[in-house]
């Protein structure tokens, strides 16, 4: 009857209406995740580039404070444990001892700003990669997507 259908008419528009207001919440909630994960990334890049910067400082001022490793150089701390190992007879055991550690921390150290640097590029590649990746895979750029339910309503 007419009455009938008028009533599904006004059904399907109220549903219409409905999924329109369900789609454009899920955008805005998709956006702002999206929005937030580019946040966080780029605050974990500045973080590992931050961190970098003051390894490398500190590297850098630890082995101006060393001095040179050379056995004539008396330069920097170095350079005053072997006047002193000279003195007291002992400079063969304790500047290998101390070059050897010396190295030691100064491999640590390097080791240590080549992960900082793989970790800026991981951060920067997962950033670009979010920007390639569509919020449903295997959709045609360019394609819609509608979502469409189906509600079933019983008497029961």
């Amino acid at each position: 009857t007419a009455d009938n259908l008028a009533a599904i008419d006004a059904a399907q528009a109220a549903n219409k209406a409905d999924l329109d207001n369900i789609l454009a919440d899920y955008t805005a909630s998709t956006n702002t995740i999206v929005t937030n994960l580019i946040q966080q990334i780029n605050a974990a890049n500045l973080s590992a580039d931050s961190t970098r910067d003051v390894l490398a400082q500190g590297f850098a001022s630890i082995l101006a404070n060393l001095g040179n490793p050379d056995p004539s150089s008396r330069v920097g701390l170095l350079g005053k444990l072997r006047s002193t190992a000279t003195v007291t007879g002992d400079t063969a055991s304790v500047l290998e001892s101390v070059a050897q550690t010396t190295q030691d921390r100064g491999n640590t150290y390097s080791s240590q700003l080549v992960e900082l640097h793989l970790q800026a590029a991981q951060f920067q590649a997962a950033q670009n990669r979010i920007q390639d990746l569509p919020a449903f895979p295997g959709v045609p750029e360019g394609v819609d997507v509608v979502t469409v339910f189906s509600f079933h309503l019983s008497g029961r």
